[in-house]
């Protein structure tokens, strides 16, 4: 038993590890892309909303990280106590992929499908967050998450119609897509078909989270970001 605990715990501090890792990944991609986006002449919509998604996820991975370890200490049966805290974090997981949803839809539509995706993303997410009931909620915001398949769609078709930036919109499409997994990962309607593992889950979860998070990164960088000379 007592080897069992020294287990959970060594597993559990490789996890928090990560994810403080991953928090200061996401405010240094913000801080870094801030000042590149002040010294840039062309200021973008798609510059501001990438700064909104790495900070948002700095905020919301930082209030996930004392919400699961320290509040809840990774029982799903203690959210229902933290349930305020629990929706704060979810609003900012809301706007940084609701930042990223409109971003999207920008660079393929220019806003003429009048951001459909993101307005049915919001709606979806913000019935989640409205309700009482941490399954309910849990489902809706997982509803809301099949409007964020949209990103890598238009990633495909922006590798369609910019072969010269194709490099980099692969390294978009790579890095979100193993970036969702993860988060996908640590929703309460997945932790629960594997309880048993959940500290493993959640180890697992924060290391795919942060290759992916690193490999998007380095994609804007590239495509939003690049000084042009």
């Amino acid at each position: 038993m007592d080897e069992d605990v020294i287990d959970m715990s060594v597993i559990d501090g490789l996890a928090i590890g990560v994810f403080l890792t991953f928090v200061a990944l996401s405010f240094g991609c913000f801080v870094f892309f801030y000042l590149s986006y002040r010294k840039s002449e062309e200021k973008t919509k798609i510059q501001v909303a990438l700064l909104i998604f790495f900070f948002c996820w700095g905020i919301a991975r930082a209030l996930l990280i004392y919400f699961d370890y320290v509040l809840t200490q990774l029982n799903p049966l203690e959210v229902v106590n933290y349930l305020i805290f629990w929706k704060i974090s979810c609003l900012f997981l809301m706007g940084a992929f609701g930042s990223i949803i409109f971003a999207s839809e920008n660079a393929v539509f220019k806003g003429k499908d009048y951001y459909a995706f993101l307005i049915g993303y919001l709606i979806f997410f913000s019935i989640g967050i409205a309700s009482f009931d941490v399954l309910i909620a849990d489902s809706f915001m997982l509803f809301a998450m099949m409007f964020a398949g949209f990103i890598p769609l238009s990633y495909i078709y922006l590798a369609y119609k910019y072969p010269t930036a194709r490099k980099e919109i692969v390294l978009l499409f790579i890095g979100f897509a193993m970036f969702c997994l993860g988060v996908l990962m640590a929703f309460t309607t997945v932790v629960e078909m594997f309880l048993p593992m959940i500290h493993e889950l959640y180890l697992i979860s924060a290391v795919i989270q942060i290759l992916g998070f690193s490999i998007y990164a380095l994609g804007n960088k590239r495509m939003y970001f690049a000084r042009k000379h």
